[in-house]
């Protein structure tokens, strides 16, 4: 099956919604925010969670107090649900960083529209 060229891009709105002066909403017109903005979602949403999608998700906040050997199941579901959810984005680095009692993930990943990373600390979570 071929990876569409386009999915990803496009207008989506900036969470949480807010309004614009102009009673619009604000958008996302950057394709990097967009992505992080997907990956954010894609990590803190439970499997289960979206009706209709219910595999959709890594669940992060469920791994929070789970002992450090759990990463290997974390990089696993993050790379599997990167790669079946967002196919546009190649993941080229993923990296979980266990810091005291709490969880920091490094994703840094290529698009069509270059490269980017982003980070995601239990503080966000």
């Amino acid at each position: 099956m071929a990876k569409p060229t386009n999915a990803g891009f496009g207008i989506a709105p900036v969470l949480p919604m807010s309004i614009t002066p102009k009673g619009g909403i604000f958008l996302h017109v950057n394709p990097h925010a967009n992505n992080r903005q997907q990956l954010k979602m894609l990590f803190l949403t439970n499997p289960g969670e979206r009706i209709m999608n219910s595999d959709y998700g890594v669940g992060i906040k469920k791994y929070l107090f789970e002992p450090e050997s759990i990463t290997p199941v974390i990089r696993e579901r993050i790379v599997s649900q990167v790669g079946k959810y967002m196919p546009h984005i190649t993941l080229t680095s993923l990296e979980l960083v266990p810091y005291q009692e709490n969880l920091g993930i490094l994703v840094a990943y290529h698009s069509s529209n270059g490269d980017d990373q982003f980070v995601i600390g239990s503080s966000q979570i």
